[in-house]
């Protein structure tokens, strides 16, 4: 019966890893290739601005490139990690504009060679810092969650303690990094929109005209979503890596301490034990 128990055991051990590990292998590029996506597109914040409610002479004076960045307020966009992009057909005058590459405009994290010799507040250069950190945290959660996949490949023909946990580590990290990266989004959005106090950066809400802020809208699109539903995959590998590292490590435990795994043995080892021993103290308060 013991070797029928071992036998069991041993099966179990190995089934429960095999398929936490087929699940990781599974979720790992899903949310590796929703990162990427989220990562690389621009439809983090979608302003729709609804020129219906524009008088005549204000669509006229935001259809052209005399006032370039006033235009650019006042049509419908989607603002990502690196382009601010215009979709409509209102907007194809932008193709000639300065920097415009297909009605698209670079999201800059220095200070245009222009703007250099310009004293900025400093709400301007706390938004800069935020998105270099938004870049920066989403850029490594992309390689943390490569490495966390590639370790898991690894472990099919490998099966490591340490392996495993390392590559739950990545995950981790790989969760933390996006959750970062979202909350410094959050607070970039913020300080564009209340606390710029810069006159003349009219891209920000706050110097918008009336007209403009009154006919446009703000929301969240689907990159931003793909973010959040990259993050929340990514703690499915990270807690699953963990449970194998686990089973892992109660695989080496029984492989170091022999035959004495059952759990009938291991009862009778300790009545065996302990019976001398109770007995013994026993017989100080009974004497023949």
């Amino acid at each position: 019966m013991g070797v029928e128990y071992e036998s069991h055991r041993k099966t179990r051990f190995r089934r429960l890893p095999i398929c936490l590990l087929v699940i990781c292998l599974v979720v790992s590029p899903i949310a590796l290739i929703l990162l990427s996506i989220s990562f690389a597109t621009e439809y983090w914040l979608v302003i729709t601005v609804d020129r219906n409610q524009l008088t005549r002479y204000q669509l006229h004076i935001t259809s052209d490139l005399t006032d370039i960045e006033l235009s650019r307020i006042a049509h419908s966009r989607a603002v990502g990690i690196f382009w601010e992009c215009y979709y409509t057909n209102a907007t194809k005058f932008l193709e000639k504009a300065p920097g415009s590459r297909n009605r698209c405009f670079q999201v800059t994290y220095h200070v245009p060679e222009h703007k250099k010799d310009r004293a900025f507040s400093f709400q301007y250069w706390q938004r800069l810092q935020l998105k270099r950190t938004h870049l920066a945290s989403m850029a490594m959660a992309l390689i943390s969650c490569f490495v966390g996949f590639v370790l898991g490949i690894l472990m099919w023909n490998c099966n490591s303690y340490r392996l495993a946990i390392t590559a739950s580590f990545f995950m981790v990290i790989t969760g933390f990094l996006i959750s970062l990266g979202m909350a410094v989004f959050h607070a970039v959005e913020f300080i564009e929109t209340n606390t710029i106090k810069d006159p003349d950066e009219r891209l920000f809400r706050k110097y918008w005209p009336l007209y403009i802020k009154h006919a446009s809208v703000r929301s969240y699109g689907w990159s931003y979503m793909l973010g959040w539903t990259s993050m929340a995959l990514s703690a499915i590998p990270a807690t699953l890596y963990g449970l194998i590292a686990f089973h892992l490590k109660g695989d080496e435990y029984h492989d170091i301490s022999g035959d004495r795994t059952t759990l009938s043995e291991y009862m009778g080892s300790v009545s065996t034990i302990s019976r001398p021993i109770f007995s013994r103290k026993l017989s100080k308060y009974h004497h023949p």
